[in-house]
């Protein structure tokens, strides 16, 4: 009785304690951390003039100025080559899914006849969704993972990056 008392309490102490361990970090060095967003087109749409219409087109509008505490930065995260319409599915890590959806949005803004749908569903619908496995729900072309495959869901070709999916469709390569 008296080590299950020990042992409940030792217990509620560690959880307390994780509970409290986020707190104990070095401070913020930086005194701004806000975003200036002169200069980019935050309204969704390309304002450039260039020609964002019909298949293969090229967006242009794609930096933005950082305000990091009074240091000025201009990033520019290159030029979208729109490939044909159509659609791009994408499901997968919830921890990714953030990325994917202000991916989409940046890609869908720049290349109108594009049509993308973002969904979470963890890694294992990722991997799963892109093998094509029923299982996991309706196909993608683009499956999320915030980890690696595992040893059930594809096999790792012999160039070291190229995965054969063992369930679903296996004739899919991702």
């Amino acid at each position: 009785m008296m080590n299950k008392n020990l042992a409940s309490l030792a217990m509620i102490a560690l959880m307390l304690g994780m509970a409290f361990a986020g707190c104990l970090g070095g401070d913020d060095t930086t005194d701004d951390d806000t975003v200036d967003n002169t200069g980019t087109d935050t309204t969704g749409t390309n304002t450039t003039g260039t020609d964002t219409t019909g298949t293969n087109t090229t967006g242009t509008d794609n930096t933005g100025t950082v305000d990091g505490g009074g240091n000025t930065t201009t990033i520019d995260v290159g030029t979208i080559t729109c490939g044909p319409d159509g659609s791009i599915a994408i499901a997968g890590s919830s921890t990714v899914l953030p990325l994917a959806e202000a991916w989409a949005q940046y890609y869908d803004a720049a290349c109108p006849g594009i049509s993308i749908t973002v969904e979470g569903g963890g890694s294992s619908s990722g991997a799963g969704r892109v093998c094509a496995n029923s299982e996991k729900g309706t196909p993608v072309e683009i499956g999320d993972m915030s980890r690696d495959w595992k040893s059930s869901e594809a096999d790792r070709g012999s160039d070291g990056y190229t995965m054969s999916c063992l369930k679903g469709d296996t004739t899919r390569k991702a």
